[in-house]
């Protein structure tokens, strides 16, 4: 078998020990020769192996005599990284990213209200955000956090693991370019002026509850609603709504 599909094998193999909890988060893998012994290949097989483990963001390679390879559980910053970076190699401007928005979120807001559990599953969760959001109401760079965590927040509990998943990773790409801007751009300030930050508010406390309720027509209209005329109004961003996304990882850590 060529170098790379013994490499290849061997990444496999290591990843569904990743993924099935076997290697826990944090653990070290064996030592490249324990490695070369286990899978009885030559440590250019185990070393390329690693390497693709390490851009998949599933292993931190340390080199060094007290060197080694950390793992990783997936997250969604490094699955909204990759995807920022397939993106902005193909000068999609950060407009395609909130059209996409606009399409999934409203989606994933109707189906927490349809959650049997929302009670418990949902609306508490988003509840304590919004509570955060309320107090830092004056805090411009705070709220954008908050405003951030709300949206993530409801992409993850919507019961539905691939559309969390998606449009967790598009919600982290599009906050992260407009944190960036609104930090970095003085004409933007620190998410806007204090009244759209309470037509933001209003709006996630609306749509908290029309999920408690269950009534997933309305949250879907609300959402959509929201999207399109809140903070995500295109006047607001017309400078930069073209833009071609630009981002680093750190962005997406947040």
């Amino acid at each position: 078998m060529p170098s790379h599909r013994l490499a290849e094998s061997v990444a496999d193999r290591l990843r569904k020990r990743i993924f099935s909890g076997e290697i826990s988060e944090g653990a070290m893998l064996p030592k490249q020769d324990a490695l070369c012994r286990e899978f009885n290949v030559g440590l250019v097989t185990v070393r390329e192996a690693l390497r693709m483990l390490e851009v998949e963001g599933l292993v931190t390679v340390k080199r060094g005599n007290l060197g080694g390879s950390v793992v990783h559980r997936p997250e969604t910053w490094r699955i909204a990284y990759m995807i920022a970076l397939s993106l902005q190699s193909n000068s999609v401007p950060l407009a395609d990213v909130l059209a996409t928005l606009r399409l999934l979120e409203p989606l994933s807001a109707a189906a927490c209200a349809q959650r049997a559990d929302r009670a418990e599953a949902v609306v508490p969760i988003l509840q304590a955000t919004v509570a955060e959001q309320r107090a830092a109401l004056d805090d411009g760079d705070r709220f954008i956090g908050l405003a951030i965590r709300f949206h993530v927040e409801m992409a993850q509990v919507c019961g539905i693991a691939t559309l969390s998943l998606l449009l967790g990773s598009l919600e982290n790409i599009w906050w992260a370019q407009i944190d960036r801007l609104a930090r970095h751009t003085a004409r933007h300030g620190a998410f806007g002026d204090r009244e759209v930050r309470q037509r933001a508010l209003a709006d996630h406390e609306r749509m908290i509850e029309l999920i408690a309720s269950g009534d997933a027509a309305a949250t879907e209209r609300m959402a959509r609603e929201h999207m399109s005329e809140s903070h995500h109004r295109p006047s607001r961003w017309e400078h930069d709504i073209d833009l071609e996304i630009e981002l680093d990882a750190s962005y997406l850590r947040r």
